[in-house]
């Protein structure tokens, strides 16, 4: 499949194997994406992640897709949004039902988290909301 993917020094349309969803992920397939001022800031290369060299990410973090693996079931064929970044799940304000003062949020697109510009991906499902029939992919 194809991805466009940050190499430690540019960014590069590659070949890439499907990231394997780790537990809490569904996979998705892209819909459509928006180049926003994170992607464009890779691309003029003024933003330079903290990534191993080699190793690389896919980029992008604003999106439609459809679910087309969901373990729960829950998702199962929605078209989704999702959210700009996503709460951990994990530390104390999350735990205390304050999401929204999360310090270790998840950033699709931006760190070592795989980014929604390839053909299919894997996506948190606590960070997806799906589209009412009537809301576009797009203007």
């Amino acid at each position: 499949m194809k991805a466009i993917r940050w190499t430690g020094r540019s960014v590069r349309l590659e070949d890439v194997p499907l990231p394997e969803p780790a537990a809490g992920e569904v996979v998705l397939r892209l819909r459509a994406a928006a180049i926003g001022a994170t992607e464009q800031a890779f691309l003029d290369c003024r933003l330079v992640p903290d990534v191993p060299e080699g190793t690389g990410f896919t980029l992008g973090s604003e999106f439609t897709a459809d679910v087309v693996s969901d373990p729960t079931g829950t998702l199962t064929s929605a078209r989704v949004v999702p959210l700009p970044s996503i709460p951990c799940g994990a530390c104390g304000s999350c735990i205390a039902g304050m999401p929204g003062l999360c310090s270790v949020r998840i950033a699709p697109g931006r760190s070592s988290r795989h980014g929604c510009l390839s053909e299919l991906f894997p996506f948190p499902a606590r960070g997806l909301f799906p589209l009412p029939p009537h809301v576009r992919d797009y203007p």
